[in-house]
C-alpha cells in the first residue's frame, strides 16, 4: 500500500500454500528482503514442528527471487543499515549452547560477506530481536533483548554500540528505562519472563526518540479486563530519560536519509542463481505432507535450495 493510501496489494513472493513469507524491508533499489519458510527445514529440538525461515530477496520489476541465507536455523528480522548492508538476527545451532546462540549478523544485499555484528561467543543476550539502526549514528542500534524459551520476541528495550565492545554487555549504551544504570549480562534461558516493562518493534525516529509498543506491567497489576492485545501501548521514548505514554498502538512513517545503494560485486560461479533443472536439492520422498517433509528435512539437516526464480 502506498504511504498516501489506496488499496493494499499482495506481492507475488513464494506463493505455495504451505509456505509463509513475512518480516520484510525495502532496499534502496526498491527490491525487498523477506523471510520465508520455503526451505522446508524444521528446528531439530522440536522434531521439525517449528518451521525455519531464511532470508530471500525479491525484485518487483522482474519478479526474480533469490535465496540469501543457507543456515540450519532461522535468519530473520532484516533491516537496512545506513551503509547499505543488511542487519539481521541469525540463530546458530552448532557446537554451542543453543539457547544463547541468536547473534546479530550483517551481510551484503547479495548475500555475501556474512559476519557477526554483535554477540559472537557471548552468553548474553540470548537474542536481540527487531534491531534497527539509530538515525544519525554510524554504529548504534536499538532492539529487544529477549530469552530463548519463555515469552516470544518481546523483552527489554536496549541500545547497543559495537564500537564500544561486541562481547555480552560491553557494547550496551543503556537499557530503557534505566538511564545511568549498568546492565549486567545475566545468563538465563527464560531471560525476560519476569522483566517489566516489555517492548516490541522499536522504530527509532532519531538518536533521541524511539516509537515502540510497550506493555508496562502484568495484567494482574493493571487490574483491568482488557485483553492482552489491547494492553499494549504505543510509547514515545525520549532517550534520556523522560517517558511519554499514549493509549493506542499507532505506527508512524519515518523520514530518514535513504541508505547507501550498495554496489554489488559481479557474482562468482558459486553465487549465481541456479537453473530450474537443479533448483531443489533434497532427498525427501515425494507425495508427503508438509509436516512429514519438514520433519525429514530436520532429521537429515539438508540445505534444500527451494525455488530461486518463479519461472
Amino acid at each position: 500500500m502506498s504511504a498516501v493510501g489506496g488499496s493494499p496489494r499482495q506481492l507475488p513472493l513464494i506463493p505455495d500454500a504451505d509456505v509463509d513469507n513475512y518480516t520484510s524491508c525495502y532496499l534502496p533499489d526498491d527490491s525487498i528482503i523477506f523471510t520465508s519458510t520455503a526451505p522446508f527445514i524444521g528446528v531439530p529440538c522440536v522434531r521439525g514442528t517449528s518451521h525455519v525461515a531464511q532470508l530471500y530477496r525479491y525484485w518487483p520489476d522482474t519478479g526474480r527471487i533469490r535465496r540469501l541465507a543457507f543456515d540450519q536455523e532461522h535468519t530473520w528480522c532484516p533491516t537496512v543499515m545506513p551503509d547499505g548492508r543488511l542487519l539481521y538476527l541469525r540463530w546458530e545451532y552448532s557446537d554451542l549452547p543453543h539457547y544463547v546462540a541468536r547473534i546479530l549478523f550483517t551481510m551484503n544485499p547479495d548475500g555475501t560477506n556474512q559476519r557477526e555484528f554483535y554477540g559472537s561467543g557471548s552468553y548474553w543476550p540470548n537474542a536481540f530481536f527487531h534491531a534497527k539502526p539509530m538515525p544519525g549514528s554510524p554504529n548504534k542500534v536499538v532492539g529487544i533483548v529477549g530469552g530463548h524459551h519463555g515469552v516470544p520476541r518481546m523483552g527489554e528495550l536496549m541500545i547497543i554500540d559495537p564500537s564500544q565492545g561486541r562481547f555480552e554487555a560491553d557494547g550496551v549504551v543503556q537499557r530503557i528505562p534505566g538511564y545511568g544504570r549498568k546492565v549486567e549480562p545475566v545468563i538465563l534461558d527464560n531471560l525476560v519472563d519476569k522483566s517489566w516493562p516489555r517492548f516490541l518493534h522499536p522504530a527509532p525516529l532519531s538518536d533521541k526518540y524511539i516509537i515502540t509498543a510497550c506493555q508496562p506491567t502484568t495484567m494482574e497489576k493493571r487490574k483491568t479486563s482488557m485483553s492482552m492485545s489491547s494492553a499494549w501501548l504505543s510509547l514515545t521514548v525520549v532517550m534520556y530519560p523522560i517517558v511519554s505514554w499514549t493509549f493506542s498502538w499507532i505506527w508512524y512513517p519515518r523520514v530518514n536519509p535513504t541508505p547507501t545503494l550498495f554496489s554489488e560485486l559481479p557474482a562468482s560461479p558459486s553465487m549465481v542463481d541456479l537453473p530450474p533443472s537443479i533448483q531443489v536439492a533434497s532427498r525427501e520422498p515425494q507425495n508427503m505432507s508438509r509436516k512429514s517433509r519438514v520433519r525429514c528435512a530436520s532429521s537429515w539437516n539438508i540445505g534444500a535450495v527451494s525455488r530461486v526464480d518463479p519461472t
